[in-house]
């Protein structure tokens, strides 16, 4: 419902419990970025970082990277470079690569097994 039309119902007498808040349609576009070994790109909205926080590092993990391997840095420094791996939560596709693994969610990710699997085996190969 728009919301000049909410506010014409508003006037003729209806009433709504809790009024949508019309900026929650709008889905978190903000990213974090972070280089890993100075040849993969690591992308993911910054909210499922924060639900998922041992996410990063299983994957440095799994890379066998120290911590000083992984640096974050800005959108505009990732896409100046090109990389072997790109892992995007993104969906954004705006990065060049030999390789690019493409997920909706972390979370969704990590309830499946089979997704988790599928991750690992492209991850290491």
């Amino acid at each position: 419902m728009s919301k000049p039309y909410l506010k014409k119902l508003s006037r003729l007498g209806y009433q709504f419990w809790v009024p949508k808040n019309f900026q929650q349609d709008k889905p978190n576009k903000d990213l974090i970025f972070y280089l890993l070994d100075k040849k993969t790109l690591f992308l993911a909205p910054v909210k499922e970082l924060h639900d998922y926080p041992r996410f990063l590092d299983s994957i440095r993990k799994i890379l066998r990277l120290t911590k000083k391997e992984v640096v974050q840095i800005d959108k505009e420094e990732a896409l100046l470079m090109q990389y072997d791996l790109v892992i995007d939560f993104s969906q954004q596709g705006l990065f060049k690569a030999s390789k690019t693994i493409k997920f909706d969610s972390i979370g969704l990710l990590s309830k499946n097994k089979e997704l988790k699997q599928d991750f690992y085996t492209e991850l290491i190969n």
